[in-house]
This record gives structure tokens, C-alpha cells and sequence, in this order.
């Protein structure tokens, strides 16, 4: 009589994307390469098992500030799904935070006038026709018709504080919130003000 097959544990449901802590000092971080402590806190990233059965899962294993870098909108997920505390959760959060205001300063404006902070140096203000220093926040807007010339920008640019007193018009804030992806909510406040008040930018802005 054949021996009869011991019945198969199912398999455990796949996890997603999550946070645990390391039972061994066995894995590597995939993106340092260095070892992750047993202990440690770690960041599961759920791969499909290549070597599995069909919808089986695998995970690649990083450190959490390592993930917060190189898989940030991961780890995210992850740390929303796991709302304990843990000593390194601010340090964690923190880079996110900065992974996220780099993208949001990627992100091209949607139209004119729109406001940034100035990559260069290498415009000047229409409007005092001082230099605009790399950093300084400055508008960008459409420049009259007369003055376009063949195979120059139909853009130019003011300072933040030279604005309010433009000779073609003081750009509206509503359009300026509406098209200046880089900043945060509070630089375009600070540069609403200003434009209401005609008055020098706040340090900071």
C-alpha cells in the first residue's frame, strides 16, 4: 500500500510591502549591501518568487534609511500600514519628507506667471533689471508681445519684491499657486503677502 502524503501547510498570505524586525543577521541590505543586525528593524520589499509557485512572493530586504532613498514611496506604504512608534521612525519620516520636496521641485510648472526659486544666475529682473541671484525667489511671466524678438524665450522674470510694481501688471496670486509646482503652500502665502503689500519679501521666502 502506498504511504500516504502528509498534508501541505498553506502557504502564508503575502505581507506587501513591511516593516519587521530582523530574526537573524543573515540577510544584506539590497541597497548597501551591507548586513542588516539581528534585532534591527528592516524593510521587506514584496517581489513576485521567480522560483515559486505561480503568486508566491519573495522579499528583498534594506535597512530603513537606506529604503527611505532608494524606495521611498515603499517604505511609505509600509510605514503607513504600521503606525508604532520606534526610535528610528522620526529619522525615517524625516527623509521622506525630503525625498518628497525634491520631487515636488522636479516637477515642471503647469503654466504663466509661476514662481521658483532661480536655478542660476543668469537672468535679470524686468522690472529693476538687476541680476536675479541664484536661489532668490522670482516670478516668471509672459512677456509682451512687442517686446518678443525671433529665437528668444516668450518668458522673462522678476524678483519676488519687484512684482507688485510691475509695469504690465502684478501677476495674480491665484495664478501663481495654480502653476508654481516647487514651492510649498507657505512660500506662496509669504509671496501673497507681498504682492498684496508691495512690500519687500520676508527672509526665508
Amino acid at each position: 500500500m502506498a504511504e500516504e502524503e502528509s498534508p501541505k501547510e498553506p502557504a502564508a498570505p503575502p505581507r506587501g510591502h513591511h516593516i519587521e524586525i530582523a530574526r537573524s543577521g543573515r540577510a544584506s541590505c539590497r541597497s548597501c549591501n551591507k548586513a542588516i543586525a539581528k534585532g534591527e528593524r528592516r524593510f521587506g520589499e514584496e517581489m513576485p518568487n521567480p522560483y515559486g509557485d505561480t503568486g508566491s512572493v519573495s522579499y528583498r530586504w534594506h535597512h530603513l534609511l537606506c529604503a527611505a532613498k532608494e524606495r521611498p514611496s515603499q517604505l511609505k506604504q509600509a510605514l503607513s500600514r504600521d503606525p508604532e512608534p520606534f526610535a528610528e521612525r522620526t529619522d525615517v519620516e524625516a527623509a521622506l519628507v525630503a525625498w518628497e520636496e525634491g520631487q515636488k521641485a522636479k516637477q515642471k510648472p503647469t503654466g504663466l506667471p509661476y514662481a521658483e526659486h532661480a536655478p542660476n544666475e543668469r537672468a535679470r529682473c524686468r522690472e529693476c533689471r538687476e541680476p536675479i541671484t541664484k536661489g532668490a525667489l522670482r516670478i516668471a511671466v509672459e512677456r509682451p508681445v512687442e517686446q518678443r524678438s525671433f529665437g528668444t524665450s516668450n518668458v522673462g522674470y522678476l524678483h519676488a519684491e519687484c512684482a507688485a510694481g510691475y509695469r504690465h501688471g502684478a501677476p495674480a496670486i491665484v495664478d501663481l499657486r495654480s502653476h508654481s509646482t516647487a514651492l510649498t503652500p507657505e512660500e506662496l502665502d509669504a509671496l501673497g503677502a507681498l504682492l498684496a503689500k508691495g512690500a519687500p519679501a520676508a527672509e526665508g521666502v
